[in-house]
């Protein structure tokens, strides 16, 4: 019955502020796309921590951290 698109980012951000934050901190430590010039490392973490703490970011943290998971699976 739903019209529009669903979204699920309530369900990412509750991830990654509770389930997924060891994953989600481990990937941030040392990142690989940061090493690669993808990302700026400590922009990064300081985005997450206002993430963490509820303020607004910029954009979602599933896109960088997928990045760096794709990454650390595939890059040689």
């Amino acid at each position: 019955d739903r019209l529009g698109k669903t979204e699920p980012d309530l369900l990412f951000d509750r991830g990654f502020r509770e389930r997924g934050l060891p994953s989600a901190e481990e990937l941030l430590t040392d990142p690989l796309s940061a090493q690669l010039g993808f990302v700026a490392a400590s922009r990064l973490r300081s985005s997450y921590d206002s993430f963490l703490r509820g303020e607004p970011v910029r954009y979602d943290f599933w896109w960088p951290l997928t990045l760096e998971m794709w990454l650390r699976a595939h890059w040689s």
